[in-house]
């Protein structure tokens, strides 16, 4: 994509702010980062150390949202292999969860997405919706993202190459103030220990996350 035409499509179409839209993919971790706060048994005078299993791993956020400022409600990838509801305890309204054992987007689940994306915005010949995005490999070398965007009025435009982290719209707004909050609540949580078992008390970890920007 260029400038020269993107405004070529924006003078065709006439595109409103709240059709155009941005979609990216961020991982998040999903391990805290520090333990602030121990509670322990009166006279007890070690505490054990709680490690977390999953340290390292990342759960991908699918982001999209749109030049007015409205955004499409997050698919979350979870690095594991079966699916339970209590992943997205907490999760903004209408998000949706899918897993892979690496945790990364891959092509079925990008077209997922669209297809997520498609019945939110329901773009149509007289409504239709530009979508920006950068040249991951499952964005751009999937023929059934393609055929869909053509056959829903979803025109699709890619940023250049090595240009995301200075043209991405998410990147330089959403992204940056999200990661800060998730390390915050991560870092949050309360930990108790009893006689026979660690366990920590908490909210859902993604409660809460997106508040600030809605």
């Amino acid at each position: 994509m260029n400038f020269s035409t993107y405004w070529k499509l924006n003078t065709q179409k006439h595109y409103p702010a709240d059709r155009i839209f941005n979609v990216d993919e961020t991982g998040l971790t999903i391990v805290q980062s520090k333990i602030p706060a121990v509670i322990g048994k009166k006279g007890k005078r070690q505490i054990g150390a709680l490690t977390a299993a999953e340290r390292g791993s990342l759960v991908t956020l699918v982001c999209c949202m749109s030049a007015g400022g409205s955004y499409i409600p997050p698919m979350l990838i979870f690095p594991r292999k079966n699916y339970s509801d209590q992943l997205m305890k907490g999760a903004p309204p209408g998000a949706i969860g899918k897993v892979h054992p690496s945790g990364w987007i891959q092509a079925h689940l990008f077209t997922e997405w669209f297809k997520h994306f498609l019945e939110k915005t329901n773009p149509t010949e007289q409504s239709p919706v530009l979508l920006v995005l950068d040249g991951h490999y499952t964005h751009t070398r999937n023929i059934e993202i393609l055929t869909l965007a053509r056959e829903r009025h979803v025109t699709i435009i890619c940023l250049p190459p090595h240009t995301t982290h200075k043209l991405q719209p998410l990147d330089r707004t959403f992204m940056g103030a999200l990661k800060p909050i998730t390390v915050t609540r991560f870092g949050s949580s309360c930990y108790i220990q009893t006689e026979f078992s660690s366990h920590m008390t908490s909210q859902s970890c993604w409660e809460g996350l997106f508040e600030m920007h809605n």
